[in-house]
């Protein structure tokens, strides 16, 4: 069996797949993945998606400081970016 990806946990973040979000991250896969030009997290993925069980559970998984986007580690990018309007509607 292949080791799981980034890619796939990514996939099921913005997909919604909790169940899989979770299994992901008990095979080893970090939360803190990041993917494409922005870096964006499995956070920023679930919370544009409107996928708010997993941006729930990620929320709840990590405490507030793990939440921060690596490239604006001083600020709430993250919490900025799943709050526009556009999401989680």
């Amino acid at each position: 069996m292949d080791p799981p990806t980034a890619e796939q946990l990514v996939s099921a973040a913005k997909e919604g797949d909790l169940e899989l979000v979770q299994h992901l991250l008990q095979q080893g896969l970090s939360v803190h993945t990041t993917h494409g030009n922005w870096q964006d997290t499995i956070l920023h993925t679930a919370a544009e998606a409107g996928q708010l069980r997993v941006v729930e559970y990620l929320v709840e998984l990590c405490p507030p400081s793990q939440q921060l986007h690596p490239a604006f580690s001083d600020s709430l990018h993250c919490w900025q970016r799943a709050a526009a309007p556009t999401h989680l509607l």
